[in-house]
């Protein structure tokens, strides 16, 4: 090979090699982000991973197990942040859910176990008339006989009584919210997952009622629903802002053969308009009329 072949080829290896430097290169594939609405991620696939960051409300309801799960979201700043704010509270019937909403961001995410058929949570908007840290059920408990043994533990002093020389001692309700005049609200309870166990109020954990009831004012709106509502905003169906409850006419007190004690006293005989919307300590509790079993 002559020295201008070999120079030739010298100048051609030099382009190839400039071209091969210059070839793109490809660009790593950038994940697609994940829905802004966590509960429309597919969390039945075997391989699901949840795709949004560790410790965010939006982690929290994609997690596989969620909505019918006992643990809790808690946002400590929100709820601190609580007063003075817009809030407002929404117990979704169909994921057995409570939602605290403060300047339109989830402060609080919790179980709850609401009204069975036959005594169904009613619908609509509401809000928290009274507040009591340690209130007791004038309508739902258990019944002793004579030598204290449960005999009744599912009992409605309304419907029944107690036996002879026996007594009635009514459900405890801690961290009281009432939101009807004829007994409805939220408390401390037994609560399952996904599961309603209630004569219609909204049973909640205690850690989660303890904080509700720090963070709400009386006032606070509460919106009960058969819907799910935005996620982004908390707004609920139109129909269930609008609905107004009214409560059915209770039944005619049944007279027990033993002497109530003072927690198991009637209930007030003011009615809802009457009653002032208070918030009460501990020491001071009403024998109110309330819809709920036994704890």
């Amino acid at each position: 090979m002559n020295s201008l072949s070999a120079g030739v080829l010298s100048i051609l290896g030099m382009a190839a090699v400039a071209m091969v430097g210059c070839a793109p290169v490809p660009a790593e594939r950038v994940a697609d982000a994940p829905p802004a609405d966590p509960r429309s991620v597919d969390k039945k696939s075997v391989n699901y991973v949840n795709p949004y960051p560790v410790n965010s409300y939006e982690h929290f309801v994609a997690s596989r197990e969620y909505p019918a799960v006992l643990k809790e979201y808690a946002n400590e700043s929100l709820l601190n942040q609580a007063s003075g704010k817009e809030k407002f509270v929404v117990i979704c019937l169909p994921e057995q859910r409570g939602r605290f909403y403060v300047d339109g961001q989830v402060a609080l995410d919790w179980p709850v176990s609401t009204g069975v058929p036959g005594h169904s949570t009613p619908t609509g908007a509401f809000k928290v008339l009274s507040k009591e840290l340690s209130h007791h059920s004038s309508r739902y408990g258990v019944f002793r006989d004579a030598e204290g043994r449960v005999v009744n533990g599912n009992a409605d002093i309304l419907k029944e009584s107690a036996p002879e020389g026996g007594s009635f001692v009514p459900s405890p309700m801690p961290y009281w919210q009432r939101l009807t005049g004829d007994g409805v609200g939220i408390h401390i309870g037994k609560v399952k997952a996904g599961r309603r166990l209630s004569h219609g109020c909204i049973r909640s954990p205690r850690s989660a009622a303890v904080k509700l009831y720090k963070a709400t004012s009386i006032g606070t709106p509460v919106y009960i629903t058969n819907s799910v509502e935005d996620f982004k905003t908390g707004a609920v169906a139109p129909a269930d802002r609008r609905r107004v409850y009214k409560p059915a006419p209770s039944p005619a007190r049944r007279k027990s053969p033993a002497a109530p004690s003072a927690q198991e006293a009637a209930p007030s005989e003011q009615t809802p308009q009457q009653a002032a919307p208070v918030e009460t300590s501990p020491e001071a509790v009403a024998p109110l009329s309330v819809q709920e079993s036994p704890l």
